[in-house]
């Protein structure tokens, strides 16, 4: 009874042999050559194909880089001569330091003549302006003086480059493609008006330096003022404004 159970032993499991370092070696065959050399025969033959493609189309086109110029810039639509493109350059150059040179006097500006004669039958014109932010208030302030009742102010923003200079505008250029802010002004007023309006919004708003923005006339058929009604030069003409500062003057 107290005798220990015998053993019971693992099951055999045969071990597999090892091999030498001789017998992991693939042995030599002349087939695995052969294999080799027909799976390399088609890339020999499409890079050879290849190479004869490339020498027919330098055959076909003989024209190379050292046959071309160098005074000459070829582009896809035509040549240009490169010293045509640096004498535009510089033709450019003269004019933008023309243009930074020139510069109106106050004399000029407040004798400022409007052509109208394109629109004889027009009794009403719009005097937009452009201007730089920090002068709209200088153009505001000179136009109530004068007598402008009424306009319309709003913050825009353009691109432009006078004779190929750039602008300056806060301590920054800026360039034919960035916008910078400007603020447009339109004043609707009378034929006889246009003159005067066109003088003070020019005078408020010059500094002499590019970019002090421009003045565009253009005709306006009607005015009609929505509360009475009314239309034409009544409608247009408001209580102290250019007309009755005008009258008490001739008085």
């Amino acid at each position: 009874r107290n005798r220990a159970a015998p053993a019971v032993a693992p099951p055999f499991v045969p071990s597999r042999p090892r091999r030498t370092v001789a017998q992991t070696r693939s042995p030599p065959s002349r087939l695995c050559g052969r294999s080799n050399e027909a799976a390399m025969r088609p890339i020999v033959t499409a890079a050879a194909t290849k190479q004869q493609q490339q020498q027919q189309l330098r055959a076909a086109a003989p024209i190379r880089r050292e046959a071309v110029p160098r005074s000459v810039v070829v582009t896809r639509a035509h040549a240009v001569p490169r010293h045509a493109a640096q004498t535009a350059r510089q033709q450019v150059r003269t004019a933008a330091a023309a243009e930074d040179t020139q510069r109106a006097t106050y004399k000029e500006l407040e004798s400022i003549e409007c052509d109208l004669s394109a629109f004889p039958n027009c009794n009403f014109f719009n005097v937009g302006a452009v201007v730089r932010p920090w002068r709209a208030s200088f153009v505001v302030e000179s136009l109530s003086k004068a007598g402008v009742r009424g306009m319309t102010i709003t913050n825009v923003k353009g691109v432009g480059m006078q004779g190929g200079s750039r602008e300056r505008y806060g301590g920054s250029e800026f360039s034919e493609v960035e916008p910078l802010e400007k603020v447009k002004l339109d004043i609707v007023v009378s034929r006889d008006q246009v003159n005067d309006v066109a003088r003070c919004v020019a005078s408020a708003a010059y500094t002499g330096e590019i970019g002090d923005g421009k003045i565009f006339v253009s005709p306006i058929a009607d005015v009609v003022r929505i509360r009475t009604a009314e239309t034409g030069a009544i409608a247009e003409r408001m209580a102290g404004g250019m007309f009755d500062m005008k009258s008490v003057d001739e008085s």
